[in-house]
């Protein structure tokens, strides 16, 4: 109840400290494109963007702060490349501290081979947006004059964040998934009207026209006050169509535009709660769509950022809550969409709700599979539905374990966050049954032991020890060594779990170590080899392949020698940590530069890597990474699971670089295997 009320207030300061702050919009929307053929004009934007503009009004937005560029419509500026680059830039320059600020975006999306930028991507595209005067592909210059780069899309809101400003994007458009970093196929006709947005460039017709200059952002910042929806992943294609199906009284409409809309009078407090009710929505359209083009990969929308903050608030932190999983339910059986990789636990007492139903219902955790789990309800019956499963509290054997011998003012000194972060926590305990001891050093300064050798013997407790055994710490340095320590032992132990409960189903992902010498270059396979290895010290590079034909959630952390977790994948804060799918011959290819050994003599370093296939329409898995927890939300028949998909695949490797020896999991029939 303490939790509940401090939530509370906390969600009623935000919104009171948000009243006078101002609300951006910009609203964009391309339907016709008269360069280019008429096979590849699109109805829906119009209607997207007025919608939009009208659920705005009723959220609180003013007229004169809501800039509108679309194509067919009487009091909108015409939505060219240039007008869109100058809206942007207009509302950087505007936008104060505090504000909140939407962008929006819908029509067709493209996928271009080889356009230079600052960064690549990891399948080798580049993602853009086709305004109302693009267009054909320069194959010299690999750009397409009057489009709008992922690049570009980058800087603006990167220039709009350094102002301080809260960041809402919305892609409704193809390869959506990519554009903060095929051709078109319909039915159209009177009665049945369904597009698919996109095009690829050798579709575009040639003409002469200029392709305007990005807007300068000097910074790439963390995004910590940022939320983006996406339609599809960057390999899919979104659809628009008649909305609501079968209904004569339906207009053509994104799907995402259409299914936000329609979720935002479910009286939604938070994004998570607002892309769950989407995804709702979401079902029997795709199970339409994959029944009437089977050989088309329905969409599935992503999303990243601060998913649990408020609604057009702004805030730089999520709400704090336990992990919310969907699932179905029959009768007092249900399965869950979360399991081993997502931290459940068998035992454990969890809450559920069903949408429309008040209140909630007790149930307990029955079976866990690496994907999966099965609760039993207590004394209660449901029909067939959807449910919303809550874990009550983190599981106790993956909690650190912390003794502080001076009282508990010193450990309050040491402002350790004892609130969970689901699974990954630290728990004050008896000096008798603790992992680690922290005593005070004096002239505010801490020092770390171990309790007993057994203790010591543990990868976690080594690698504080290893930085923090020598010498006295700052209570900073003590309190992020723990943390450290916590979420080494929580991934130490998820890689035993995963283990036991694995098969050999091969996901087709690799995660190699390559490095260039004077005696030419070296490569480590992580995932095909199960000897000792000497890793020399020095500048290395972290590569994950994704050989699948499906796209797959990832992290990888370093554990370094100076006592700091590093997140390398995904790489800035609340970046959505999916690996597409491969969509030609060659892989996904990830690159992240780490270094391993730049770190004081005798420290302890840890590679963790873990994967797990991506569910259709959910929202990625981020496997218990501190605040970026994006758990799944798949609402499909979980019970039959997803087709094509090795639900009971998973990849977790946890690699001692300093010793050279790392583990993964391995089949039954001992031959090492990507799970």
């Amino acid at each position: 109840m303490i939790c509940v009320r401090v939530g509370f207030l906390a969600f009623l300061f935000a919104v009171c400290s948000n009243a006078w702050a101002a609300k951006w919009a910009l609203l964009v929307g391309v339907s016709d494109l008269p360069a280019q053929s008429k096979d590849l004009w699109l109805r829906a934007p119009r209607n997207d963007v007025q919608a939009m503009q009208s659920m705005l009004v009723k959220r609180g937005f003013l007229d004169k702060n809501i800039r509108v560029l679309a194509d067919g419509l009487k009091s909108a500026e015409d939505p060219t490349a240039a007008a869109i680059q100058a809206a942007m830039a207009q509302i950087a320059r505007s936008a104060e501290a505090g504000d909140f600020v939407l962008l929006y975006f819908s029509g067709h999306g493209a996928q271009v081979l080889g356009r230079p930028k600052r960064y690549r991507e990891p399948d080798g595209l580049s993602e853009i947006f086709l305004a109302r005067d693009t267009v054909g592909w320069d194959k010299q210059s690999r750009e397409v004059p009057g489009s709008i780069g992922d690049d570009q899309l980058d800087a603006a809101i990167d220039a709009i964040l350094a102002k301080g400003a809260f960041v809402w994007a919305v892609f409704d458009t193809c390869s959506a998934a990519s554009l903060t970093r095929g051709g078109p196929f319909s039915v159209d006709t009177a009665e049945d009207y369904i597009r698919y947005r996109g095009a690829r460039p050798d579709q575009l017709t040639a003409v002469s026209g200029t392709r305007p200059s990005p807007i300068a952002s000097n910074v790439l910042r963390p995004r910590q006050r940022y939320v983006a929806f996406f339609a599809a992943e960057s390999h899919q294609y979104a659809p628009e169509m008649k909305l609501p199906r079968g209904s004569v009284f339906g207009k053509p409409h994104g799907l995402l535009t259409w299914s936000l809309l329609n979720a935002m009078e479910n009286a939604a407090v938070t994004y998570r709660e607002l892309f769950r009710s989407m995804l709702t929505l979401y079902q029997p359209v795709v199970a339409e769509l994959d029944k009437r083009f089977p050989d088309r990969e329905p969409p599935s929308p992503v999303v990243e950022g601060l998913l649990d903050t408020p609604l057009f608030v702004n805030v730089d932190h999520p709400v704090a809550r336990p992990p919310i999983f969907s699932g179905i339910a029959t009768g007092q059986k249900l399965a869950v969409d979360a399991g081993i990789l997502d931290g459940v636990v068998a035992g454990k007492p969890v809450r559920v709700t069903m949408e429309g139903s008040p209140g909630g219902m007790a149930g307990l955790v029955t079976e866990v599979r690496l994907n999966s789990a099965v609760v039993q309800l207590t004394g209660v019956e449901v029909k067939t539905g959807s449910v919303n499963v809550a874990m009550i509290e983190p599981p106790e054997e993956y909690a650190l374990h912390v003794a502080v011998s001076s009282g508990a003012d010193q450990w309050n000194r040491l402002q350790v966050d004892l609130d969970s972060i689901f699974p990954v926590n630290i728990r004050r305990t008896q000096r008798e049954i603790a992992e680690l001891i922290v005593s005070d050093a004096g002239s505010g300064f801490w020092k770390l032991e171990a309790r007993d050798a057994d203790s010591a013997g543990s990868k976690w407790v080594a690698w504080a020890l290893s930085i923090g055994g020598r010498k006295n710490l700052s209570w900073q340095s003590t309190a992020a060594l723990l943390r450290g320590a916590a979420q080494l032992k929580w991934y130490t132990l998820l890689e035993r779990r995963a283990r036991v409960a694995g098969n050999a189903n091969d996901m087709s992902v690799s995660v190699k170590l390559a490095q260039r010498t004077d005696r030419g270059p070296i490569s480590v396979d992580l995932t095909d080899s199960s000897r000792a290895l000497a890793l020399k010290s020095g500048s290395w590079m972290l590569e994950v392949e994704n050989a699948s034909r499906h796209s797959v959630d990832l992290i990888a952390l370093l554990f370094d020698g100076q006592g700091q977790v590093r997140v390398l994948y995904p790489q800035n804060l609340g970046d959505a940590n999916r690996l597409e799918a491969k969509t030609s011959s060659e892989p996904v290819r990830l690159r992240i530069p780490l270094k391993i050994g730049d770190s004081e003599v005798g420290a302890s370093e840890h590679l963790v890597v873990v994967a797990a296939p991506a569910r259709p329409q959910s929202a990625p898995r981020s496997f218990g990474l501190g605040d970026q927890r994006q758990y799944s939300l798949q609402v499909a028949e979980l019970l039959r699971g997803s087709a094509g998909l090795p639900q009971s695949a998973a990849l977790v490797l946890l690699a001692d670089l300093t010793a050279g020896i790392y583990t993964q999991t391995q089949s039954r029939e001992g031959k090492n295997h990507v799970r």
